[in-house]
């Protein structure tokens, strides 16, 4: 059973669309088509129900795709473990950062790491929280520093820092004669909040969801410096990290009623192997 096979096979189920895994793969549909077929007479039954216009996977086709992922998760982990033997201090790290994390807190992270580490280099993806996971779990990414949830089965991680979110608005903001926020206190105002993918914002719609309350999304953006910029010259009222709130001279904060504590973490997946490079991360 030849690995290339099963990788086409695993683009298909991806996108359930033998074109667009030929796109993706650069490779001629048919080419495709020949060697899943090859794979079902290898292995003696159908991978997909061809019956209807929407590819479908099989019941049997269902259990293939398990252990297909696990054999070529055992695969990639040969491959890096073959490549980094005989290596010492030369190496490639994929790390994710969200935003707001890389903001506060890798500027000293890198300048420190590659005055201990020159010849490690290091690959970065900004994106928020959750789909950093989501990379790391797919094996897009080698490390990522995210918001840790209590709960991780798959991840292993080790904490950088705790934060809490707070509200946060330009200094004349009527707001701001409060000491603490309440949901209804901010009912009606205009947010910016950073996109979906974000961590950060599935906590604060479900603090509101809890209060039965519906707030006023205004703008949603992935680049900090825009929400920060919104929030400056009044458009709205955002929520951040305490922390670069108390860095930034133009903004002020206001805690909520409700406590949001954050734990910030370096994580990698439990059961993929770690190369020298990505070590030196970890124990850094």
């Amino acid at each position: 059973m030849e690995l290339r096979k099963i990788q086409y096979f695993m683009t298909v189920c991806d996108h359930m669309n033998m074109t667009k895994a030929a796109e993706i793969l650069h490779i001629a549909q048919p080419s495709i088509s020949t060697a899943i077929k090859s794979l079902e007479e290898e292995i003696g039954f159908e991978l997909f129900d061809r019956t209807k216009r929407q590819l479908k996977l099989t019941d049997k086709g269902q259990l293939f795709k398990s252990r297909a992922k696990d054999l070529l998760g055992h695969a990639q982990n040969m491959t890096r473990e073959m490549q980094d033997l005989g290596k010492s201090d030369m190496g490639f790290i994929k790390l994710g950062i969200p935003p707001m994390i890389g903001t506060l807190l890798f500027p000293k992270i890198l300048i420190d790491y590659k005055a201990k580490n020159p010849y490690i280099n290091l690959q970065i993806t900004e994106d928020g929280s959750l789909e950093t996971k989501r990379k790391i779990m797919e094996g897009e990414l080698d490390l990522g520093i995210i918001i840790l949830s209590d709960k991780e089965e798959v991840l292993e991680s080790t904490d950088i820092l705790k934060t809490e979110i707070v509200a946060c608005m330009n200094k004349s903001h009527p707001l701001g004669r409060h000491s603490r926020l309440t949901p209804e206190r901010i009912q009606k105002e205009k947010l910016i909040m950073l996109k979906e993918g974000f961590y950060h914002r599935e906590v604060l719609l479900d603090y509101f969801k809890r209060s039965h309350i519906r707030p006023e999304i205004a703008v949603s953006t992935n680049q900090l410096k825009t929400l920060e910029s919104l929030v400056i010259q009044g458009v709205g009222i955002s929520f951040l990290f305490k922390e670069l709130v108390m860095e930034n001279s133009q903004m002020i904060y206001r805690p909520m009623d409700e406590s949001m504590p954050i734990r910030i973490g370096l994580a990698w997946r439990r059961d993929r192997y770690l190369t020298k490079a990505s070590k030196t991360l970890i124990e850094f």
